[in-house]
């Protein structure tokens, strides 16, 4: 069964080009991951939701309202909207799905089967520095990856590829520098499943850049994971930050649900 994790106030099969059988099916999978996620809840109501991209194929636009000036790049379910009162603890909210089938809403192209809903920030020049804070609720139905899972990178467009990223796995998130291959910080992952993270990152761009990245406990502030570094490259050519989802498929993964939003930022 593909566990698609498409919410009811999605358009109508047709709309979808989706099979009605394949539809029914995921809508029961649905209520059973929401079933899950409502154990630690009294009540989950339904909340409404505008699909950005409906998961059938790979799209990326700008936001044009909510948090605009983001660009979003998908190709599982995005949608604005879908957060619980008292639960996510975002306001600005958008949700993203991704279905547990390993060959199965792929971006086009990839060097190996991926998936990826993922918003952008713009470029930041060499020397410059930023705050950057944002909000995410990972259902904890959600067990990480046996691969990689970037839940964020901080991405050089001058070497194009990632400057440092976490990685969200089966047993712990970590926060890792991609150029030399450290982990610089790491919590198990039952830490980060079913709880509103709030994300705050200083960094300041370029060969004699720094890292300050904490995760902490939306609801608490109890810190979760902190990492500060000295002088370190970070990035060049233009870097600029990423989160969301990306993650490589493989067999018997989990579907993923999961809410980001409240971005903020500021240069320093």
């Amino acid at each position: 069964m593909k566990d698609w994790h498409i919410p009811r106030s999605l358009p109508p099969p047709k709309m979808l080009r989706i099979p009605i059988t394949i539809f029914l099916l995921s809508l029961i999978a649905s209520s059973i991951a929401a079933s899950k996620r409502a154990s630690n809840h009294r009540f989950m109501p339904i909340v409404a939701r505008a699909v950005i991209n409906d998961g059938t194929s790979y799209h990326t636009g700008n936001l044009a309202s909510g948090i605009p000036g983001l660009r979003w790049q998908a190709s599982g379910y995005l949608a604005s909207g879908g957060c619980t009162s008292g639960v996510q603890l975002i306001n600005t909210c958008y949700e993203i799905a991704e279905t547990n089938d390993p060959n199965g809403q792929l971006i086009p192209n990839g060097a190996s089967p991926r998936q990826r809903v993922e918003f952008l920030n713009n470029r930041g020049a060499d020397g410059t520095s930023w705050k950057f804070t944002w909000r995410s609720y990972v259902a904890s139905n959600n067990t990480g990856s046996s691969s990689f899972f970037h839940t964020m990178q901080i991405f050089s467009a001058g070497d194009g590829a990632p400057a440092y990223f976490s990685n969200l796995l089966t047993n712990t998130l970590e926060f890792t520098d991609y150029q030399t291959g450290e982990t610089l910080a790491s919590v198990p992952v039952t830490q980060t499943l079913g709880r509103p993270l709030q994300h705050t990152l200083y960094v300041t761009y370029g060969p004699g850049g720094s890292v300050n990245y904490v995760i902490s406990d939306a609801s608490t502030g109890a810190s979760i994971l902190s990492y500060q570094s000295g002088v370190r490259n970070v990035g060049t050519g233009g870097t600029y930050l990423k989160f969301g989802s990306y993650r490589a498929t493989y067999s018997g993964m989990p579907g993923i649900l999961m809410w980001v939003g409240d971005y903020t930022e500021a240069q320093m």
